[in-house]
């Protein structure tokens, strides 16, 4: 069963659209950082500022 669920994930893609009020802080840069290492196939992007 694994071999097939790494066939199917390395044909998807995610994206993650992170949106904070406030500027990120360094340890939250390193999370964001960690899940894209964990994750290859996962992008966030992080917009942050007031709307």
């Amino acid at each position: 069963m694994r071999p097939l669920l790494d066939k199917i994930n390395a044909f998807i893609s995610r994206v993650v659209n992170l949106y904070s009020e406030l500027p990120v802080c360094v340890s939250c840069s390193g999370v964001i950082s960690q899940v894209e290492q964990k994750f290859p196939g996962v992008k966030v992007n992080v917009t942050t500022g007031k709307r």
